[in-house]
């Protein structure tokens, strides 16, 4: 997930939008250690150790504290911020643990639910948008399709007085750059907005007068370092220095 300010975007169409059916993913492991003979072995135990600790620390924060969308004191900010630069760089320390920087394509792809962000919606953006009673925000998704090169970003939304729950669908197109002059060992995508949906009707009325809003928001225009994946977690950071903390679904 990563913004960009989309003033001159066209308004999102509202249309039907359903769901991609998605297949469980697959588990995927980086390279086999080369490291050879008892030492090898115990050095790859270790630094997995140090990796699953440190995984552990950073998805507890996370726990405790929430996804961090509404605002979170600098102090645990800087907690949790502490705990993923940990992570990323034991990860890319030991690439075959952290998947970086020579994990398949394919380590990217399926869907993931988001964490943890340093995206914030407050002030007056949070009142413009209705989420401080009218509209509760719910779970925030992206689905990267890597044979596709295309992405969608999925925030679900609810409004409780009109029983009513819907979603915003702002799709992209990717393209890998490489390794981030700033980390050499991210992996650095570039991101390029499409299009976006808005279903159902009530949900759209609800968000017409603030729909350029709404867009700057959710929309993943701009470049993306992933700095950190395995498995079931990845940790990306965008150009506009916000940190993204997301799990496989």
């Amino acid at each position: 997930f990563s913004t960009a300010s989309m003033a001159s975007a066209a308004l999102p169409r509202v249309a039907s939008v359903h769901a991609p059916m998605l297949a469980r993913p697959r588990v995927l492991t980086g390279p086999r250690s080369r490291a050879g003979g008892v030492g090898g072995v115990r050095a790859a135990s270790s630094a997995a150790s140090v990796l699953s600790a440190e995984k552990k620390q950073l998805l507890a924060y996370i726990d405790e504290h929430g996804r961090g969308i509404f605002g979170l004191p600098r102090k645990v900010r800087e907690q949790i911020d502490g705990a993923a630069q940990a992570l990323e760089e034991h990860g890319a320390q030991n690439a075959s643990m952290g998947g970086l920087p020579n994990a398949p394509m394919e380590v990217f792809d399926g869907e993931w639910r988001l964490l943890y962000t340093t995206l914030e919606i407050k002030g007056l953006a949070k009142t413009r948008l209705g989420l401080r009673g009218m509209v509760e925000l719910g779970e925030l998704y992206q689905h990267i399709n890597i044979g596709g090169a295309h992405a969608d970003t999925i925030a679900t939304f609810s409004i409780p007085g009109l029983g009513a729950e819907g979603r915003l669908t702002v799709s992209a197109s990717f393209e890998e750059e490489g390794h981030a002059e700033s980390a050499s060992e991210a992996r650095r995508f570039q991101v390029q907005y499409t299009e976006s949906t808005l279903e159902p009707d009530a949900l759209a009325k609800v968000f017409e007068a603030n729909m350029d809003l709404l867009l700057q928001t959710f929309n993943p225009e701009g470049w993306l370092d992933v700095t950190y994946v395995d498995a079931d977690c990845r940790i990306g950071r965008d150009d506009k220095g916000r940190l993204f903390v997301l799990t496989r679904c």
